[in-house]
């Protein structure tokens, strides 16, 4: 499994990249290498384009991450609104969506909302999305999924919200504060990559 995160994320920090470049990144052998490339390419995490080059043979293929597939729903939950986000998971946004929320608005009206947009872009992104990740303003319970409060919103008081969506969806959710979530994204896809 960290041999395959290991090459996926090769490939996201630098593709379009070719088999030999992985190889030589990684310090893997071929065999290897090939084995993961074929592993994600079956699964449909990445995809891979001929390269083209004035040479006599066989072309390299060089590997980037599928943009059409194995997608993730980002939700950015504040006591202004609901910013939901579709992105690849080389953090491209397909997709953004904002549900304003009233002040002092109470708990239930903001699950209906929050459950109402998932709905309709699961609907549009059928079967394309393997995650779920939510950042918070207030506490949170990383352990438990817990959002234990939001000053801004009635009734909002020990929500286990990553349970909830999947329980309903059935697909992998993280609830983390929405501090920690922007230094992992900038980590993650930013300037510190």
């Amino acid at each position: 499994v960290k041999n395959v995160r290991r090459i996926l994320k090769y490939i996201r920090d630098n593709q379009p990249i070719i088999t030999n470049e992985l190889r030589q990144k990684t310090r893997f052998s071929n065999s290897n290498v090939a084995a993961i490339i074929s592993e994600l390419s079956a699964s449909e995490y990445i995809v891979g384009e001929a390269k083209g080059n004035d040479t006599v043979g066989r072309k390299a293929i060089a590997y980037s991450v599928h943009p059409d597939k194995n997608l993730i729903i980002g939700i950015d939950f504040n006591v202004t609104g609901l910013l939901f986000v579709i992105t690849d998971l080389s953090g491209h946004t397909k997709q953004e969506y904002y549900c304003p929320l009233l002040p002092k608005v109470h708990s239930a009206r903001i699950l209906e909302s929050l459950y109402q947009t998932i709905d309709s872009l699961l609907v549009t992104y059928h079967g394309q999305v393997i995650y779920i990740g939510i950042s918070v303003q207030g506490s949170v319970d990383y352990e438990k999924g817990v959002s234990k409060y939001i000053d801004g919103f009635t009734g909002w008081k020990n929500i286990p919200l990553q349970e909830l969506l999947e329980e309903r969806y059935h697909i992998p959710t993280l609830l983390i504060h929405d501090t920690d979530c922007r230094m992992r994204a900038e980590q993650a896809i930013g300037v510190l990559k």
